[in-house]
C-alpha cells in the first residue's frame, strides 16, 4: 500500500496518542503526584504515562514512559482499555490504559513528580486528577476486562461516558 492510499485528510478528526499506566504491588497502587510547578495536574495524583513518540508502538511507548518516570521495567503490561478525549471539533487525545504488577516497590522519582505507593482501599481519599475517581474503580473491577470511554467538554466541564 502506498502512502497516498492511507486516506489521510487534514480535515478529519486527529488524535494525540498517550498511555496511562497503573502499576500494582500487592494491595498498593503506584501514583505520581504532579510537581507543583507543572502546567497541568500540579499537586494531583495520576497514573504513570505520557505521549507516544514518532516511531514507537503503543506498548514500547508505555514501557519507555514507565521506565523514564519510575525506573520500573515491567515485563507484562496488560491493555485494559482506551479513552477518547475530544479537545475541539477536529482534535482529540487517545489514551491507552495499561495495568501491570511488580514484585518490588523500588522506584525512583524524576522531574515529573513524586512517586507514592498508595493502599488501594485509601486511593479515593487522595487528591486525584478529576477523572480518576471514576476510572480507577473500573480498572480495579475484575468483571471489567476492557474499558472504553469517551470524554468531552460541555461549558468547560468534563463529561465522561463509558
Amino acid at each position: 500500500m502506498q502512502k497516498l492510499d492511507q486516506g489521510y485528510d487534514p480535515k478529519r478528526y486527529k488524535v494525540i496518542l498517550r498511555s496511562l499506566i497503573f502499576i500494582f504491588f500487592e494491595n498498593e497502587l503506584l501514583m505520581i503526584k504532579g510537581a507543583s510547578n507543572k502546567k497541568t495536574w500540579a499537586n494531583l495524583f495520576n497514573g504513570i504515562g505520557g505521549h507516544v513518540e514518532r516511531g514507537e508502538d503503543i506498548i514500547s511507548s508505555a514501557r519507555r514512559e514507565l521506565f523514564e518516570e519510575t525506573g520500573i521495567m515491567c515485563g507484562l503490561l496488560e491493555n485494559r482499555g482506551t479513552l477518547i478525549i475530544d479537545i475541539d471539533n477536529d482534535e482529540g487525545i487517545l489514551v491507552f490504559i495499561f495495568t501491570g504488577n511488580v514484585d518490588s516497590k523500588s522506584v525512583r522519582s524524576g522531574i515529573e513528580g513524586e512517586l507514592q505507593w498508595i493502599p488501594i482501599d485509601q486511593i479515593m481519599n487522595f487528591p486525584l486528577v478529576e477523572d480518576l475517581y471514576t476510572l480507577i474503580p473500573k480498572v480495579l473491577d475484575s468483571n471489567i476486562r476492557f474499558i472504553s470511554g469517551h470524554y468531552h467538554y460541555e461549558n468547560d466541564k468534563l463529561v465522561m461516558q463509558f
